[in-house]
């Protein structure tokens, strides 16, 4: 019985990749997985990027697009799109597709031969394979948010912000139920959800190719990082 797959893209001022992103991606799932949708989130856009959906949604009846206003965040985004999702199996990744498509199918294999809830996406443990690195400052940004992560709180994978999480139906619908953080700790509080309902979570290394064209501002970004990740931290100590 094939699996029915809900893959969610949250987008922020995508009209440069975003046909492309689609194109690939409906291939891949038009090849190995016929029972599919995927579902956009146009976080706000301010460029072209609503006006592109729409016209690629007319010939795609495998696209869901969901958009709103004003921008929100990445994690509010995902929020919304697990609600507008019915799959048995949920994945949310990047639209610039920075884990590569071909990583669904052994996610998907995994999570079936294992029988794991969540499954998240690491660049930081063995096995990862890094096509094209990061900055280093974007690197050494996200190893020193990670430790803060480790230091304030019981989760202990390697990589908490790559941006592709697979989810089980039931496990996608309770843990986004309870997400409140709309920024770039959303993936932590995820996880700490995943936690607290008992969802074995395994970190599995993936394939990375860096996009240069990335919208995280190392200063603004990492201040935002470390106050919203304290905030949670704060919440959590009173749970």
């Amino acid at each position: 019985m094939p699996v029915k797959l809900s893959v969610i893209i949250p987008a922020y001022n995508e009209e440069k990749r975003i046909r492309k992103t689609i194109s690939r991606l409906s291939a891949y799932l038009k090849k190995h997985f016929p029972e599919n949708e995927i579902i956009i989130v146009d976080d706000g856009s301010t460029d072209r990027t609503y006006a592109i959906l729409k016209e690629l949604q007319a010939n795609r009846p495998d696209l869901k697009l969901f958009h709103y206003e004003p921008n929100q965040g990445k994690g509010f985004a995902v929020k919304q799109g697990v609600y507008q999702s019915s799959g048995g199996i949920v994945v949310f990744t990047d639209a610039d597709l920075s884990t590569p498509v071909f990583e669904i199918k052994r996610f998907v294999t995994l999570m079936k031969e294992k029988n794991v809830p969540v499954l998240i996406g690491s660049r930081s443990i063995p096995g990862a394979s890094i096509k094209i690195r990061q900055p280093f400052y974007r690197e050494s940004m996200g190893k020193v948010f990670n430790c803060f992560v480790r230091l304030l709180t019981p989760i202990r994978f390697r990589d908490t912000q790559c941006g592709f999480k697979m989810f089980r139906r039931d496990a996608a619908e309770k843990i986004f139920a309870e997400t409140r953080q709309s920024g770039f700790t959303f993936d932590v509080e995820v996880l700490l959800l995943a936690r607290k309902f008992g969802f074995q979570t395994m970190e599995i290394p993936v394939t990375w190719i860096n996009n240069r064209r990335s919208k995280v501002n190392p200063v603004s970004d990492s201040w935002a990082m470390f106050r919203d990740l304290w905030r949670l931290r704060k919440s959590w100590q009173g749970t």
